[in-house]
């Protein structure tokens, strides 16, 4: 597998942020943990399962964030790693989801990333989820700015509603519908 500069340099940064922020864990506790949470990844038919992974432990959050930014995974594995991760009200999941958020630009990447961090923190932490779903309506994949907007219409406050309506004058009227859907 061919490894470029740019991913190389996503994953360092990624890295970074979570060893800064004292969310790295050893590698012998993550080898551990992993060989429980991998299995919980796979299956043809996925669907999460949050008792399975809410019982497995405090460090579990940390698991999933190596999973998620493990550019050598399959995508899936780390598109599921992301979905976990709502279920972890913590602010270091945040600003992992955060930071991931900042250094992909893979439409499949930010939009996942993005239903984790709005699912996972809408509720405790709106203005930080309303801040980055704002910057998410100027991204160029109509997908991503769909999952933004409406992300925007279900948070309860009133800049959010606002940026929600203004944001819909913008669109094709195809993704003004998909966004009202």
């Amino acid at each position: 597998m061919k490894v470029t500069f740019k991913k190389l340099q996503k994953k360092l940064i990624i890295s970074l942020v979570m060893l800064v922020s004292g969310m790295m864990i050893p590698s012998a506790l993550y080898a551990q943990n992993a060989e429980q949470i991998m299995p919980l990844l796979k299956g043809y038919e996925w669907k999460l399962q949050p008792e399975q992974f809410q019982n497995l432990g405090e460090d579990t959050d940390l698991v999933l964030m190596e999973i998620a930014a493990d550019t050598s995974l399959m995508n899936a594995f780390r598109f599921r790693a992301l979905e976990a991760l709502k279920l972890f009200e913590k602010d270091r999941v945040a600003d992992f989801l955060e930071t991931y958020l900042e250094q992909n630009q893979s439409s499949s990447h930010l939009r996942r990333a993005f239903e984790a961090f709005s699912k996972g923190f809408s509720g405790t932490q709106p203005d930080r989820v309303q801040q980055v779903a704002r910057k998410l309506l100027l991204h160029s994949n109509p997908h991503v700015r769909i999952s933004a907007a409406r992300t925007l219409r279900t948070l309860d406050t009133s800049s959010a509603r606002s940026a929600y309506r203004t944001h819909l004058d913008t669109e094709e009227e195809w993704v003004r519908k998909a966004i009202e859907q």
